[in-house]
């Protein structure tokens, strides 16, 4: 399970990274169905939340 949550996460982190998709759209693409939930598990996972990591790893999206 935790292999899985890791893929997620990671899959998420260049979803974040390299688009404008808002994060209650980026839960279901990377298997979660509730937003509030993927945030939960991202903010355990990288100890940020998908706002905060957009916010600092952001690549300039032309």
């Amino acid at each position: 399970m935790e292999y899985v949550t890791h893929c997620r996460m990671e899959k998420a982190k260049d979803i974040l990274q390299s688009s404008n998709v808002k994060v209650y759209q980026i839960a279901p693409l990377v298997g979660y169905q509730d937003p509030r939930y993927f945030t939960q598990v991202f903010k355990k996972a990288s100890g940020q939340t998908p706002t905060e990591y957009r916010e600092e790893h952001a690549r300039q999206v032309n």
